[in-house]
């Protein structure tokens, strides 16, 4: 399912060397694991200012790893 390849997904971006990405990659997994846990006792799958948030949070880390490789592979084309 989507929640645990983004589990996975993350816990890979946390052996990047970049502080600022494995910063935001936990807070991404803090932000799956509150999801998680408040939905032990109630549904905010389908709150849409929630699940809103939840999906920018999560997806914060893997755009700046993309722009991360970008800027390495032109960086790289240009020497």
């Amino acid at each position: 399912s989507f929640m645990m390849w983004a589990f996975i997904s993350l816990i890979k971006l946390l052996k990047n060397k970049d502080p600022t990405l494995c910063a935001l990659t936990v807070v991404a997994l803090a932000a799956l694991l509150a999801l998680f846990t408040a939905g032990l006792f109630e549904y905010n799958f389908a709150d849409s200012e929630v699940t809103m948030l939840f999906l920018y949070m999560i997806t914060i880390p893997f755009s700046l790893a993309r722009i991360q490789r970008k800027e390495a592979i032109e960086e790289k084309n240009a020497n």
